[in-house]
């Protein structure tokens, strides 16, 4: 192997040397990322027991160059310290628990809220399909409001005719009269009907005028003769 392979085959290892690096860091940072809640929870616990481990170590050191000290002393000190450290730690440990079941709790009324927000959803959708088969029950109610709109400003003389007419239409049907009956089956407006006669009474004077006129125009029926009369006036003469 010349020098220009040698220069190749080490390029070639300190390519395959940092892509194994590589990898190897990328998958440290996911293992990071998935346990990052875990080591949240957890290293607050661990700095202070570490702390606390310290902290006997420094109390024993001390302990240990005074001298004079007997054995039964310094492991009473020993005991009282590991006592404060292990009482600490108890303490730290049921705050992370109240911690954790405070966050539980949490959780608990989300997932409930969210659960109420789909329960109320489902009942608006409902409403509105009920309200919307309703209103495809009832297309005919609808018309007249419908041709009323259409309709638009009528003239006070139009807008007499048409109630009058429907009135008439309703009356032979044997339907009670009302504005808003009248007006609904004339296909106007409430306030249409209200300017053409004013009020309810105006409405029905209208009314029994019209059909006053309508019975005076009418021609009266023939009187009816005696079924016998032209043979009385035949044995007369």
């Amino acid at each position: 192997m010349n020098q220009k392979d040698s220069y190749y085959a080490a390029l070639e290892r300190q390519r395959a040397g940092e892509s194994t690096i590589r990898d190897r860091f990328q998958r440290t940072a996911q293992t990071r990322d998935e346990s990052e809640i875990l080591e949240g929870l957890y290293a607050e616990l661990g700095m202070k027991a570490y702390l606390a481990f310290t902290n006997c170590l420094d109390w024993m050191s001390h302990l240990g160059g005074g001298g004079g000290l007997s054995a039964e002393r310094v492991e009473d000190a020993v005991k009282r310290a590991v006592a404060s450290s292990l009482e600490t730690m108890a303490r730290d440990v049921a705050a992370l628990r109240e911690r954790i079941d405070r966050m539980e709790q949490n959780l608990a009324a989300v997932e409930a809220g969210m659960r109420r927000i789909d329960k109320f959803t489902l009942e608006a959708f409902r409403n509105i399909q009920e309200i919307e088969e309703r209103i495809r029950q009832r297309p005919a109610a609808a018309a007249p409001e419908e041709e009323a709109a259409g309709r638009g400003r009528l003239a006070k003389e139009d807008a007499a005719r048409l109630a009058l007419d429907a009135a008439r239409r309703m009356k032979q049907d044997g339907r009670r009269l009302t504005l808003a009956s009248v007006a609904r089956e004339a296909g106007l407006k409430y306030g249409q009907i209200v300017y053409a006669f004013g009020n309810k009474e105006g409405f029905l004077k209208a009314l029994g005028e019209l059909d006053a006129q309508e019975r005076e125009s009418a021609p009266e029926p023939a009187a009816e003769r005696p079924a016998g009369g032209r043979f009385s006036e035949t044995a007369t003469a």
